[in-house]
């Protein structure tokens, strides 16, 4: 694995003291069983988590279960379908393109994709259209190549970026990225409030041409849940300190193709 930057380095060594460092089963994280020694499972969920740092996923989507989304029947049956697919659709490059408002679940799918991408034990990486652009203007080489070298890329808020008046920059670091990664096969899923008719407006028909070859493209419906969260911001203070050995991450860590007999 490449490099961590020093905040995931530093992201890396809280998650380790919540881990690692507070199982009372193991030594550093390995067991003794008979003549051998196995990782413990809070070893195992380090690792998976290290994982999620390196593809960064976003922190607050770790804890969700795709069982649990408020999701449209039609969009969780195309994703139930995808994850079954889902070596097929690696092999062929084959994403989504979500379309909706905000709040409705664009970005937790995108993390889902990713959550369940790691544990294939594939390179995997998160970013913001957003913050893409801005390793572009700064030439960070590193960024660019951490996220151009993924192969399943998660490009979240598409129609974010900012765009400076009177300037095509923006739309066309947009469109060379979609040309330059959508040929290449990688898994490229995007999330986005603007429509097809937008895309196409803003990107131009050859881009949509090439996007319309490897995405689905798919709405997903449904209520902002920002207020949601907003009424619930005291009982999720209130519900104490995250526990990362608990039975949903030991799972996860345990389903890493890495981990499998």
């Amino acid at each position: 694995m490449d490099k961590f930057s020093e905040y995931e380095v530093l992201v890396l060594q809280r998650i380790k003291n919540k881990t690692i460092r507070v199982c009372e089963e193991c030594v550093d994280g390995w067991l003794q069983k008979g003549d051998s020694i196995i990782e413990c499972e809070c070893r195992k969920v380090f690792m998976f988590l290290k994982e999620l740092v390196y593809a960064r996923i976003p922190q607050e989507y770790w804890h969700l279960k795709f069982r649990k989304l408020e999701l449209d029947k039609l969009v969780r049956m195309e994703f139930n379908r995808y994850f079954g697919d889902f070596e097929i659709a690696f092999e062929k490059g084959l994403g989504f393109c979500m379309m909706g408002t905000n709040g409705t679940g664009k970005t937790s799918l995108l993390a889902e994709i990713g959550k369940f991408s790691v544990r294939e034990g594939i390179n995997t990486i998160y970013t913001t259209a957003q913050d893409y652009i801005n390793y572009k203007m700064l030439n960070d080489y590193d960024n660019i190549e951490r996220i151009e070298n993924a192969d399943v890329i998660l490009f979240d808020e598409i129609d974010k970026p900012y765009q400076k008046k009177g300037s095509d920059y923006v739309l066309s670091q947009l469109e060379n990225f979609l040309r330059n990664i959508l040929p290449k096969n990688k898994v490229l899923n995007i999330a986005t409030n603007w429509t097809e008719k937008e895309i196409k407006h803003y990107l131009g028909d050859s881009v949509f041409s090439i996007m319309l070859r490897k995405l689905k493209f798919i709405s997903v419906l449904g209520e902002d849940i920002s207020e949601d969260l907003q009424n619930n911001w005291d009982r999720r203070l209130e519900s104490g300190k995250i526990n990362y050995l608990n039975e949903h991450f030991i799972k996860m860590a345990e389903t890493m193709k890495r981990f499998q007999i």
